[in-house]
């Protein structure tokens, strides 16, 4: 039985203690299996059978695909080097304590990056619109100001919209520095601009495309 990211959620919170585990049988894919170890108990950790040591490691990789579904490569990625890393590779046992603090700041930093993502939008929206405009061989189509509105919609609603932060850390990284002025020449702000405007091109120029061929259509005969 696959687990999903409301699993994780449904679990956590009343097990914040406890070793989380998985299992196929239980509702959910999960289950308890007693608190984490403390004291002497943290001390004698060593003492984890293989069995044991595996099923920590085995959920530790789900959990870690989980983040990666819901928030991306680069966001799974950020966690499983700072947060999980022992979990994966030692068998530290999963708590309720470590998935809801993961899931906490997994959901800060998306939105943090998506706020950037709509920042780079509206700085490359009118240049994007007119390239796209120009590619389709409709350059006066549209007003600029409705075929910015459909792009703009069309981003918002693409799946590699709400993926891009998680997808591409230097250009979030670029971005970062531009804005807060290390970039001084502009140079940082250009790398992000041209990225971005390669990575939504297409759904420009498909997106106006679709709304002139739904025009045409409904001119009367």
């Amino acid at each position: 039985m696959a687990t999903h990211l409301h699993n994780y959620i449904n679990i956590a919170p009343q097990n914040q203690d406890s070793r989380i585990i998985l299992d196929p049988q239980s509702e959910g894919g999960l289950r308890t299996e007693g608190p984490r170890k403390t004291g002497l108990g943290l001390i004698l950790q060593d003492k984890r059978t293989p069995e044991q040591t595996q099923s920590n490691k085995d959920i530790a990789n789900d959990f870690i695909r989980v983040l990666t579904k819901e928030y991306g490569h680069e966001i799974a990625s950020i966690f499983q080097e700072n947060y999980l890393q022992d979990h994966v590779n030692k068998g530290s046992p999963l708590t309720g304590y470590r998935i809801t603090a993961v899931l906490d700041k997994a959901n800060q930093l998306r939105d943090s990056m998506m706020s950037e993502n709509e920042a780079i939008l509206n700085r490359c929206l009118p240049e994007l619109t007119r390239t796209a405009l120009d590619n389709i061989g409709h350059t006066d189509a549209l007003p600029l100001e409705e075929a910015q509105a459909i792009v703009h919609q069309a981003i918002l609603e693409s799946p590699a919209f709400s993926l891009m932060a998680v997808m591409d850390k230097d250009l979030h990284v670029l971005n970062s520095l531009d804005l807060s002025g290390i970039a001084d020449d502009g140079e940082g702000r250009r790398r992000v601009d041209e990225k971005f405007t390669r990575e939504f091109i297409g759904v420009a120029e498909s997106a106006l495309l679709e709304t002139l061929e739904e025009r045409r259509n409904n001119l009367p005969d």
